[in-house]
């Protein structure tokens, strides 16, 4: 493990560690929260206050969101501070770290659990999300949740739920209220997984921030810069 910041003093979790988190509460049925916050989730928070919309790239559409959203800097807020761990950006060439700890600085937030924020690729890649998957009821959520249908044999799949933007979480959250028999819930929905995720956590299931991981598993040949363009070209973003 090491030291996210000399300053903030925050420990960074190892994905082993993770992977023990996460099996603990499944077994013993507490609910249990992953988010990751990368370049789009700091741009929600900072825009118009850290930083100014110029800033604001057209490509957080297909993250899910449309800015500027005063309410979405508060419930993203809500989510980081209520979920069980989070997934940070820490490497010294991630260039939105230092507005990260800008972010923690300003609004006073802190971390008992932090991870690596690519930690979806790192527990997918290294073998601990089958692992973890292996015999359990799960639901996908998100953009390509019905195209994954099939990616995850060694599980039970209990449904799909499209969630297209951050206009969508609520509905969303109250569809899968409805029927909650089910484990583990995989949501790959951009920024909008930020804000889900923790509320799925409060019906006593763990909820996993798995991002584009979906996309390598769905379509294994286009890259995240592939999909992304085509979804701006579709959506006369370009």
């Amino acid at each position: 493990m090491g030291v996210y910041d000399k300053e903030y003093k925050m420990i960074l979790r190892s994905t082993q560690w993770v992977f023990s988190r996460l099996k603990k509460s499944l077994y013993q049925g507490e609910g249990f929260s992953l988010i990751r916050i990368g370049d789009g989730e700091t741009r929600a928070i900072a825009h118009n206050d850290l930083i100014s919309m110029d800033a604001i790239p057209p490509w957080l559409s297909y993250a899910g969101v449309e800015l500027p959203d005063k309410g979405l800097k508060d419930k993203l807020l809500k989510s980081i501070r209520c979920a069980d761990i989070i997934g940070l950006p820490f490497e010294k060439n991630y260039f939105f770290k230092p507005l990260m700890l800008e972010i923690i600085k300003k609004y006073g937030l802190a971390f008992s659990n932090i991870c690596n924020n690519r930690i979806n690729y790192d527990l997918y890649t290294l073998g601990y999300l089958n692992s973890l998957l292996k015999g359990r009821r799960i639901i996908i959520v998100g953009r390509k949740a019905a195209e994954a249908a099939g990616c995850f044999a060694a599980a039970n799949l209990v449904a799909t739920y499209d969630l297209p933007g951050m206009y969508g979480v609520d509905n969303t959250y109250r569809e899968i209220s409805k029927k909650r028999d089910f484990e583990i819930a995989l949501v790959a929905a951009g920024i909008p997984a930020v804000v889900l995720c923790p509320k799925l956590a409060r019906l006593d299931k763990i909820a996993l921030d798995l991002g584009h991981v979906l996309d390598s598993i769905v379509t294994p040949d286009k890259s995240l810069f592939q999909l992304m363009g085509e979804w701006l070209k579709e959506n006369n973003f370009s």
